[in-house]
């Protein structure tokens, strides 16, 4: 069994599709379930980041199978993590940045709004 497994539009410029291929030796009801659980589990390694901006020890970037939500952006340093809406400039969550951290992202993040805005919208617009 076969799936054609869709790379999003920034990865496309070097390649444009590629089979996932399963020969299950699962019996015929089985078979279905079995390929579309790997077909969930290949999707989401295919999971790409695209890094958009990097200030300091701070990489911005986006996950490329979110385009169906709201624009935002994802905020990293070590192993500390924070989601930002983009219109209007809003913390989602975090994991690790204290408050004072926080409000430094924020500030950058409202600084460079329209270059992320920019980004997000070309990555995802096909």
């Amino acid at each position: 069994m076969s799936f054609l497994v869709t790379i999003p539009r920034r990865e496309r410029e070097s390649l444009t599709s590629f089979q996932l291929s399963r020969d299950c030796s699962l019996c015929s009801t089985c078979r279905p379930v079995a390929a579309l659980l790997s077909l969930e589990k290949a999707q989401k390694k295919l999971t790409l980041m695209s890094t958009v901006l990097r200030i300091g020890p701070y990489r911005f970037f986006f996950f490329s199978n979110e385009g169906s939500e709201p624009p935002h952006i994802h905020v990293e340093r070590d192993r500390d993590v924070a989601k930002f809406w983009l219109d209007p400039v809003t913390l989602d969550k975090s994991g690790g940045f204290n408050r004072t951290e926080l409000n430094r992202l924020n500030r950058l993040v409202e600084e460079h709004q329209l270059h992320l805005l920019d980004r997000w919208h070309e990555f995802f617009t096909t």
